[in-house]
């Protein structure tokens, strides 16, 4: 009994430390969980039964390029969303513009429909167009046509 009353500071203050780095341990562990998982969570199961291939990507480019007046085509798979970046020569008309996304909806299956969110970026040199599809949806949904000043240039 003695010596705990000789060490009596040095074991209240062991107890403190013991204490306070249990409670340091448990906040951590609330505040920042340790489960490494992905950047979209779980919006991604499936997507290994429902993949995109490269001779699809290419097969879908060379089609739309075959109209004279689309410059590029570019496809981008980001998670469950398609991004396709279609630019194009001054002269082609908003109306085409806005056909020109049936045809790469047209390559796809329905299950790849029913999976994939689309988006279509259409840019010339006179205006912008973006169109979206979500899986949900039969069609494409258009912004409203964004006209290029030349002034602005």
């Amino acid at each position: 009994m003695k010596i705990f009353k000789n060490y009596r500071f040095y074991l209240i203050l062991f107890i403190l430390i013991v204490f306070v780095a249990a409670l340091i341990i448990t906040t951590q562990s609330f505040l920042y969980n340790n489960d490494v998982s992905s950047l979209y969570g779980n919006r991604l199961d499936g997507v290994e039964n429902v993949k995109i291939s490269e001779q699809k990507t290419s097969t879908i480019i060379e089609k739309v390029t075959d109209y004279d007046e689309v410059k590029s085509v570019s496809i981008d798979i980001n998670g469950r969303i398609i991004n396709v970046v279609i630019r194009e020569k001054e002269d082609l008309k908003v109306e085409l513009a806005k056909e020109l996304p049936s045809i790469v909806l047209n390559e796809f299956t329905d299950l790849e429909l029913e999976f994939y969110d689309f988006q279509f970026f259409v840019v010339s040199e006179n205006y912008s167009l973006i169109g979206y599809k979500n899986s949900t949806a039969e069609e494409v949904v258009w912004s409203q046509v964004s006209e290029v000043d030349e002034d602005e240039e």
